[in-house]
Parts: C-alpha cells; sequence; structure tokens
C-alpha cells in the first residue's frame, strides 16, 4: 500500500481524473483527502498544489470564500517556498476568481502578474491559460480588440503544444467574440471546430458552456429551434456536473440576448 506523499499523490491524480470528467462532488472528497495526506507527511508545496486544486472544485460549484481561502494559502506557501511555478499558476486562477466575482481591478492586477511569471520562467500551458482569462475579462469590460488579440494569442500556443483540450477552448472563446462582433460565418465555423474538440477530449465543462453560446449564434441568425436545441443540450451539462456559475453566467447572457433581439428566452420557448 502507498504511504504518505506516494499515496497523497495517488488520491490528488484520481480526483484530477473525476474532475476532468465533469464529476466535482468525487473530486472535492478526493482531494481533501490528499490534502490531509500531504499536510500530515510535512510536503509542503505538494499542499499547496492540492490546495489550488481544492479552490477550482470550490469556485466551479460556486463556493467563493472557500475557493478565495483556499488560493491565499497556496499563495503563502508558493512565496515561502519562493516556487515561482506554483505562484504563477495561483495568481492565474485567483484571478479568475476575482473576474467572476467582479473584482475587476484584482484580477487584471494578478493576471498580469501571472502573465509576466509564466513568461520569465517558458510555461506557455498557464501563459495560454492566463491568455484566456484576461480575454475574457477584457471582453467582458468591452475591449473587443485586446481581448481577441489574447485568444488568438492562447489558440496559437495550445496549437503549437498539440494541446487540443484547451485549443477546443481557444476556439469556443473566440467564436463567442465573433458573435458579439457581428462575425457570424467565423462564429459557426469556430464554434463547429471547439465544440468537435471538446468532444473528442471529453471537456464537458467547456462544451456545456460552448453549447450555450452557440445559441447566442442561432439567435442572432433567428433560428429560434436550433437555439433552443443548443441551450437545452449546454445547460444541462452544465446541471449534470454542478456548474451553477457557469450557467448562471450562460443564462445571462442568453436571456439579454434574446432581449435584444425582441424574442422570449429560450426557457420560455421550451416551456
Amino acid at each position: 500500500l502507498l504511504e504518505g506523499a506516494a499515496r497523497g499523490e495517488s488520491l490528488r491524480r484520481a480526483a484530477a481524473v473525476a474532475n476532468r470528467a465533469g464529476e466535482p462532488r468525487v473530486a472535492e472528497a478526493l482531494f481533501s483527502q490528499a490534502l490531509e495526506v500531504f499536510r500530515e507527511a510535512g510536503c509542503r508545496r505538494l499542499e499547496g498544489i492540492a490546495l489550488g486544486d481544492l479552490a477550482i472544485v470550490n469556485r466551479v460549484t460556486g463556493r467563493v470564500g472557500p475557493a478565495g481561502r483556499c488560493y491565499e494559502q497556496a499563495l503563502a506557501i508558493s512565496r515561502e517556498l519562493h516556487d515561482r511555478h506554483l505562484e504563477g499558476v495561483t495568481l492565474s486562477n485567483l484571478g479568475a476568481l476575482f473576474r467572476a466575482g467582479g473584482r475587476i481591478e484584482e484580477a487584471a492586477s494578478v493576471l498580469e502578474q501571472a502573465l509576466a511569471i509564466h513568461r520569465e520562467r517558458g510555461d506557455r500551458h498557464f501563459e495560454g491559460l492566463t491568455l484566456l482569462n484576461l480575454g475574457g475579462l477584457h471582453l467582458g469590460e468591452d475591449q473587443r480588440v485586446r481581448a481577441e488579440e489574447e485568444y488568438k494569442q492562447a489558440l496559437v500556443l495550445y496549437r503549437a503544444l498539440g494541446d487540443r483540450r484547451f485549443e477546443g477552448v481557444a476556439l469556443g472563446e473566440l467564436a463567442t467574440l465573433y458573435v458579439d462582433t457581428g462575425r457570424l460565418d467565423k462564429a459557426a465555423l469556430a464554434f463547429e471546430e471547439a465544440l468537435s474538440l471538446h468532444r473528442e477530449t471529453g471537456h464537458r465543462r467547456a462544451l456545456g458552456a460552448h453549447l450555450c453560446n452557440r445559441s447566442l449564434l442561432f439567435i442572432a441568425l433567428r433560428q429560434i429551434d436550433n437555439a433552443r436545441a443548443s441551450w437545452t443540450q449546454g445547460s444541462a451539462i452544465l446541471v449534470e456536473i454542478g456548474d451553477t456559475p457557469e450557467l448562471e453566467n450562460r443564462r445571462s447572457e442568453m436571456r439579454r440576448a434574446c432581449s435584444d433581439a425582441g424574442l422570449p428566452t429560450l426557457e420560455e420557448v421550451s416551456a
């Protein structure tokens, strides 16, 4: 039987598999066990990593307070150990949390710090992830040109790395921006490619979010049956995996698009 840090890492890896498969409750239980094992073994770096993992699960299931506390603890450990990789990853994720909570200036500050660290270290995966977070932040602030540049930089990075999971994420975010800027043909192609990659890589959270976002394209095209079908599929996935914050964000965008188009919401249409 595995003991100490080896047992903790085995639990953490199993939790990561569950999280990627869209099973946050299972992931949370396993991450919590791993964290306890690392603390008992005195493995500070692995404790910091597990705290960051646990924070992500808390964030996607709507528990902002616990997520923030986990990130703050992970950040303190990274700085105590002078671990620039862990510090950069934690700052990237903390920035996403701040952005989701509307703390825009704080989000921008920590994301820029994270981006500098990832570039300093040549960590291209997390550079791409931070660019995606910055793109989302700037799109939300109506800085569309800057957001598009960041999404495209992330897409180039992930294609160079052969990371098809995050290539799909970048394409889906670009597709959403294309809808927002009226480039509907480009949006349709990008959504098609993104959704194919999400299915290929089993990225259920991104599949659910981008199916919901594709409904915005169909609303713009006034293809209401297609919009309703895409919304229904995407929202069902987000409900299934327990990602309430993402679902509420998507629902807000869908209702706004329907209102702007003079249409009932897709939930009303499907009732």
